[in-house]
């Protein structure tokens, strides 16, 4: 929470501090959504929880495709309900105990991608209205520029090289 405060939720510090958290070990459902309740308000969770289960259910397609995410440790197909943790999955134990690892942390890779492509609220500022204040730290106004062209460019390509572009055209000589 202090590094989410203190840095903001696209910050790198933040993200490093997240993907970490999530990638650097096994986490269950049960897991992903407490952690997530912690960093958000009640609305901000329920944005979020929606838009993780809008990137499971793109996902389950795929995982269903792969030998080591398209059934459970018993041999029972992956269902949506299973790598969301509600029913008769709802206890870490049995989330644990039921889903494979490989499938757990493509479930925290989804839950990642959920929150770092939630809209914050408000209007967005154009990618292309981006400039360095007079007396804004370089590194600062990176972050600013490369925040505004993740929320508006899908393409990854693309992203990093409007960054690499915008980034020396906008900055103060």
């Amino acid at each position: 929470m202090k590094a989410l405060k203190e840095y903001g939720r696209t910050s790198p510090y933040f993200l490093g501090l997240l993907n970490g958290q999530l990638t650097g070990s096994v986490v269950v459902p049960h897991d992903i959504k407490y952690l997530f309740q912690c960093l958000h308000s009640r609305t901000e969770y329920q944005l979020w929880e929606a838009t993780w289960k809008r990137h499971l259910q793109d996902a389950l397609p795929g995982w269903l495709n792969e030998p080591d995410t398209a059934v459970d440790n018993e041999g029972n197909l992956i269902t949506l309900q299973r790598v969301l943790g509600e029913g008769d999955w709802e206890t870490p134990n049995k989330q644990a105990a039921g889903l494979p690892k490989q499938l757990l942390k493509q479930v925290a890779r989804t839950a990642i991608k959920a929150f770092t492509t939630m809209r914050p609220s408000g209007p967005l500022e154009s990618y292309l209205d981006v400039f360095q204040g007079p007396q804004e730290n370089f590194l600062q106004f990176v972050e600013r520029l490369t925040v505004a062209i993740e929320q508006q460019e899908d393409d990854e390509l693309a992203r990093k090289r409007l960054v690499t572009s915008l980034v020396f055209k906008h900055a103060n000589q």
